[in-house]
């Protein structure tokens, strides 16, 4: 148990703890110290982490909240010099040492949406590979003979590649604004999803006795002189 209080004049908090444990490690070895009572003080700065401490976060520390406050803050800043009409040379004025253009900033922003947008793809993604890997796992009694588990293997890794080449290319897109993070991070899931869907219809319906067979006949299909043959 305890108390919590602080100091305003000194910018502390004090914790008064009572009946409890300090569990340390020094020298390389552990040691465990009882107490009855014990006072713990802490600075401002041991509790609050400062203005160039919160600049120097990656995005993939920031909770989700706080990658939607910067981001706000960010596109209002730019908003506001965009609309006052001020030179380059104000630039860094308003933004900091940490972005020396306009386009510095874009790109952050790009980079906190991208970070933010693939808390929820990358989960989704795993539902949407769940689905393909179904009618992956269906094979015809003579090519499970032949091929066994490794037709499977060889062709969800072949999905997976897909999958990942998508998700790469747009997230590079998009962190130089060439591409919205929404289309890079959502259009490989739709493609795999898309692929899924088909698949499972395609072996549900018995055109194909697998995802092999089917892929064999699309690609005699496909080719002119294996047509004409």
């Amino acid at each position: 148990s305890g108390k919590i209080l602080s100091n305003e004049k000194a910018r502390t908090i004090i914790f008064h703890l009572y009946d409890g444990e300090i569990h340390e490690i020094v020298d390389n070895k552990y040691g465990l110290t009882h107490f009855d009572t014990n006072s713990l003080v802490l600075g401002a700065s041991q509790v609050l982490a400062d203005e160039k401490q919160q600049k120097g976060r990656k995005s993939q520390e920031m909770s989700f909240d706080e990658l939607n406050t910067e981001s706000n803050a960010l596109q209002q800043k730019l908003s506001s010099f965009d609309s006052s009409g001020r030179s380059d040379d104000d630039f860094k004025g308003i933004f900091g040492d940490d972005y020396k253009s306009r386009a510095d900033v874009i790109r952050k922003i790009a980079k906190l949406a991208l970070e933010a947008g693939r808390r929820f793809s990358i989960p989704i993604a795993s539902f949407v590979l769940v689905l393909i890997a179904m009618p992956l796992g269906v094979h015809a009694p003579r090519a499970q003979r032949t091929w066994g588990i490794g037709l499977s293997a060889v062709l969800g890794l072949g999905v997976f590649v897909i999958y990942y080449g998508l998700l790469s290319i747009g997230m590079a897109l998009a962190d130089n604004n060439t591409l919205h993070p929404l289309i890079a991070l959502w259009f490989p899931n739709l493609v795999v999803f898309s692929l899924g869907v088909y698949f499972s219809l395609q072996i549900g319906s018995e055109r194909w006795q697998s995802i092999a067979e089917g892929l064999e006949g699309l690609a005699r299909f496909s080719i002119p002189w294996r047509r004409r043959a």
